[in-house]
């Protein structure tokens, strides 16, 4: 897979990296040479790099990074530095930055200047000389006001922001409660680290509850789609439920088995039935749990007549 990046412009070639889901990232590490993977580190969006750069060892990252210019190095180094489900490891400081005392008009240079190298024009963030924030602005206040008028004046009601250091899910729900389309981060000093963008928000939200739905169906955490799971991990997730249930199941058959007297006419049936019942209901679950999930994630299945992970060989890792 490396070769078919290497034929890439370096450009498309960090993009590629940045859609690209974390096994498959740390698979291209491994297959490309340090200055490689470096060259397309510097190209990639600072929170897609923080997130590529977190699933690696100390090691490989001091490696990719020591080649990147030495602003990059301390941007990688800082938003690395907090926890790995932390808000601060999503900030993505190319955002667009004005000042309070500056016109509209100069605003709005400033806007066209930025905006070629940003990838997100749509909010602007107000900070101070010292780089605290002071609020955001959707980019269309800032077309229709005065030329003549100042940034700081078309500021609204208290600043709405998310410390660095503060879990991710916490994200998520601000967004959704605000209706933001892209989150400020700010570290212990109120100074704009960057932003979070509604679609990495999205993301984490997915994860959420992809999490709360495999330990609803109890297959434990896969951290990864079922596509990518081999049969082992689907196995080593599954198994330890499954004895367990049937434990005690045949805890529930012994107890049931104290009734023989009772229980004459039907007491090879209702030994069993617990142990039946609770292993097939369970089993069942976990099996649906994983077949829904990528029906769910990628609008495939039997209704449109394929599966998402390869046919009939998806089908046995059910049964894994």
């Amino acid at each position: 897979m490396g070769f078919l990046l290497k034929m890439l412009p370096q450009e498309k070639a960090a993009q590629v990296m940045s859609q690209l889901k974390p096994p498959y990232q740390t698979w291209l590490v491994e297959d490309l040479a340090n200055y490689q993977t470096s060259a397309l580190l510097e190209d990639m969006p600072a929170d897609d790099r923080t997130a590529l750069l977190g699933a690696l060892d100390a090691s490989s990252i001091d490696a990719l990074i020591a080649p990147l210019p030495e602003p990059e190095q301390a941007r990688a180094r800082r938003l690395l530095a907090y926890p790995p489900r932390s808000i601060g490891r999503l900030a993505d400081p190319d955002c667009l930055r004005l000042r309070p005392e500056w016109s509209v008009a100069k605003a709005l240079q400033e806007v066209r200047r930025q905006a070629a190298r940003l990838a997100m024009t749509n909010v602007v963030f107000v900070e101070d000389a010292d780089g605290r924030f002071l609020g955001a602005l959707r980019l269309k206040r800032l077309v229709l006001a005065e030329p003549a008028s100042q940034v700081g004046s078309l500021l609204q009601g208290p600043p709405i922001f998310i410390r660095a250091d503060a879990d991710r899910e916490r994200g998520v729900q601000m967004v959704r409660h605000y209706d933001l389309e892209a989150l400020p981060i700010v570290d212990d000093e109120a100074r704009l680290l960057g932003m979070a963008t509604v679609d990495d928000l999205l993301d984490v939200a997915e994860q959420a509850s992809t999490e709360d739905f495999q330990k609803l169906g109890g297959v434990g955490l896969l951290g990864l789609r079922l596509r990518d799971a081999g049969i082992g991990l689907l196995y080593r997730k599954r198994i330890g439920w499954l004895l367990l249930l049937i434990v005690v199941g045949a805890i529930g058959s012994s107890v049931i088995a104290q009734f023989e007297a009772s229980l004459q006419a039907m007491l090879v049936l209702v030994t069993f039935l617990p142990l039946v019942v609770d292993s097939g209901g369970n089993a069942g679950a976990q099996a649906a749990t994983l077949a829904v999930l990528p029906w769910r994630r990628e609008m495939c299945g039997p209704a449109t007549g394929a599966m998402c992970w390869g046919g009939r060989s998806g089908w046995l890792r059910l049964w894994a």
